[in-house]
């Protein structure tokens, strides 16, 4: 066989054996790859491949309990008012630091150090180019979920700000493998963004539906406890051993009109006056504006500030209130 004839031979063996080119389809997945090696590329040179990819939905709350020990946690702001989150671990971010910064990275561990302003500045541009590249591959797709114009807004110095940042609806979590200078560094970069798309307008409502009935479950139906302290004073330990039941007190008659109402934590809360209502010991609470040579009746306060402290004796008849609702007191001790 004529030699020419041995190698068309040999092309047509080699074509047949040969797999056709795979074509890969553009996705959210490949449009993020693609973004983070490009952006590596335009950030001095850096080779940068991802070695795992991970989308999930995540709860806030997952999210911010697993968040890795020493990473630098930069807030996302998106062009609908909605907020992201980019967690970059420890091993990542001093890798970048240190090619920006230097041009290589360094091999081996490193201690871990507090994560700076600076580090947040440099990393941010990286996210930045990465973020405007997975935007632009992803333009002209249809049914592209809700992940597009996020950039980088600031650093979180404190992760208990995110979860009164960030509202409690599910989350897209991409979790992607880094290899940084061929080996050099490895380490991790998520991306956590609303699952759907944020409209403000609604959100303002659900939020306030939200907040009305969160302030009735909360505030409307909750209980205080407080104390009516008509008289304070001290005494000896010795004096308090020899009280027996029936025992006088001295109070001088103006603690009748200066009553405190103290709270848990003895904070005086108002001022009362003592009296009794529907047969009751009760207090009045004082407005501020109340004049003490005038008394308002019960249902100028609607009816809900005479507060009963106890009932009285059956045996006894109850003491008849004067002309301003204050009861008669058992007479003081040395009194005339």
């Amino acid at each position: 066989m004529p030699e020419k004839s041995e190698q068309s031979a040999l092309r047509r063996m080699l074509g047949t054996a040969r797999p056709a080119p795979e074509m890969v389809s553009m996705s959210p997945p490949v449009a993020l790859r693609k973004a983070m090696v490009h952006a590596a590329r335009d950030l001095g040179g850096l080779t940068l491949s991802v070695t795992s990819f991970d989308e999930s939905r995540v709860t806030l709350a997952a999210t911010l309990d697993k968040l890795p020990d020493h990473a630098l946690l930069l807030r996302l702001q998106g062009a609908d008012r909605g907020i992201g989150l980019a967690v970059i671990d420890h091993a990542v971010m001093v890798a970048l630091v240190e090619h920006v910064t230097t041009g290589r990275i360094s091999s081996g561990d490193t201690d871990p150090r507090p994560c700076t302003g600076i580090d947040a500045v440099l990393v941010g541009d990286l996210l930045d180019r990465a973020l405007a590249g997975f935007e632009r591959n992803l333009d002209g797709l249809r049914d592209v979920p809700p992940v597009v114009g996020y950039r980088y807004a600031r650093a979180v110095d404190d992760p208990r700000e995110l979860g009164l940042a960030m509202e409690e609806i599910p989350y897209r979590n991409y979790t992607l493998g880094l290899d940084l200078g061929l080996g050099a560094a490895q380490g991790r970069l998520q991306l956590v963004l609303p699952w759907f798309q944020a409209s403000m307008q609604q959100l303002d409502k659900k939020n306030a539906s939200e907040w009305a009935r969160i302030l009735d479950a909360t505030v409307s139906r909750s209980t205080a406890e407080m104390e009516a302290v008509l008289y304070r004073f001290s005494v000896a330990l010795s004096e308090i051993s020899g009280w027996k039941e029936g025992a006088l007190v001295n109070v001088p008659v103006s603690a009748l009109d200066s009553v405190s109402v103290e709270g848990s934590d003895h904070r005086k809360v108002s001022a009362a006056r003592l009296g009794q209502s529907s047969g009751m010991r009760a207090i009045r609470i004082q407005c501020a504006s109340d004049r003490r040579d005038a008394v308002a009746e019960p249902e100028e306060f609607g009816g809900a500030l005479a507060v009963a402290l106890a009932a009285p004796d059956t045996a006894t008849k109850p003491p008849n209130p004067d002309q301003n609702g204050v009861g008669d007191l058992p007479p003081q001790k040395g009194s005339e």
